[in-house]
């Protein structure tokens, strides 16, 4: 199961700690995060940044792109890892 979050005004190291934990409390198998509060990125953007956790430490930083260019990187991702 993907997870995702959306955070605000945090710092990375912050984002990928909050992020770890809500994926541990989802029982859930990969989490992706980003802090929408960074402009350009979030909701009503046509671009986003993601951060993609793995419960087996898996961390890859997906920088700006459109989300559909974000969308076709997280399930490359999770194909790769089945």
């Amino acid at each position: 199961m993907l997870a995702f979050r959306a955070l605000h005004d945090m710092s990375e190291h912050d984002l990928v700690e909050n992020a770890s934990w809500r994926m541990n409390k989802a029982a859930a198998d990969m989490i992706a995060v980003n802090d929408v509060s960074k402009a350009g990125i979030g909701f009503e953007s046509d671009t986003n940044e993601m951060i993609l956790l793995s419960k087996d430490g898996l961390n890859i930083k997906i920088p700006m792109a459109s989300k559909l260019e974000i969308a076709e990187k997280i399930i490359q991702v999770i194909s790769d890892v089945l």
